[in-house]
């Protein structure tokens, strides 16, 4: 019997620096941290500490100054990673099915499977029935459903999730948790998500790390052992009360409410 290949996602003593007015402003500094293999894991930390810039970082888009990312021990990560931003990005012109499409189409596939794989990843997300509506006709839940849909379908082993559900009520985001989580339990990839909101790291993750103000540094990580499936209700139990309450301790001590 074979076992499964390795797929750890590691950021290797990353640091990294922006111009600013009066020079050089550090934004990460020798941040490390793994992911592996299927695994779900948040990072916390406060306004502007550099957990987008991270992000971009670990997708490709833009490089550190000093340190690395590996994708099973290797720096080439191209089609391994997606990363799915604050705004939905879906192209305007296109409709809700052309947008899912795109990535599958994007590496070749055939016309005819991208399509037929576009409409079944919209029902499962339950957007049957809008394949031909345009991005301005959806709710911005609905439109966080298809951008979510769009990343499932590109096949990449690893999610990058830069809180794409901070603007949503708390009725759809908490819709949204459970469409993640299944996805997550359906697909198995690794996964990172930046959030500012603790009862949405605790409700999803297995892990949450700690990032210190700018420059962005770890400063605690939390192993989350809840029961899955994590139903909303789950929020107010004393275990996750517990586990809340030592985040924010994190947090304080960490200077993010100085």
């Amino acid at each position: 019997m074979t076992s499964e290949p390795t797929e750890r996602l590691e950021c290797r003593h990353v640091s990294f620096a922006r111009a600013g007015a009066e020079g050089l402003l550090l934004v990460l500094d020798d941040l490390s941290f793994t992911v592996d293999h299927g695994e779900f894991v948040a990072l916390i930390g406060p306004s502007g500490c550099g957990k987008s810039t991270l992000l971009s970082i670990l997708a490709g888009l833009e490089e550190p100054d000093d340190g690395e990312v590996l994708v099973s021990g290797s720096p080439d990560r191209l089609g391994t990673l997606t990363l799915m931003p604050q705004s939905d990005a879906l192209l305007p012109w296109k409709t809700v099915l052309e947008n899912v499409a795109r990535g599958p189409r994007i590496t070749r596939a055939d016309a005819g499977a991208a399509t037929e794989r576009a409409r079944a990843t919209l029902a499962e997300f339950g957007l049957g029935g809008f394949e031909r509506h345009y991005p301005h006709a959806l709710s911005g839940g609905m439109r966080q459903r298809v951008a979510l849909a769009r990343a499932v379908l590109g096949g990449a082993r690893h999610w990058l999730l830069d809180e794409p559900f901070g603007a949503l009520d708390a009725f759809t985001r908490a819709h949204l948790h459970r469409l993640v989580a299944d996805a997550w339990e359906r697909h198995r990839p690794s996964v990172v998500l930046v959030t500012h909101d603790l009862d949405e790291a605790l409700s999803l993750a297995d892990r949450v790390l700690v990032s210190s103000s700018r420059p962005a540094r770890i400063v605690a990580e939390l192993a989350v052992d809840l029961p899955r499936p994590r139903p909303p209700e789950l929020t107010t139990s004393p275990e996750f009360t517990a586990y809340k309450r030592e985040l924010m301790g994190h947090l304080f001590a960490s200077g993010a409410f100085a």
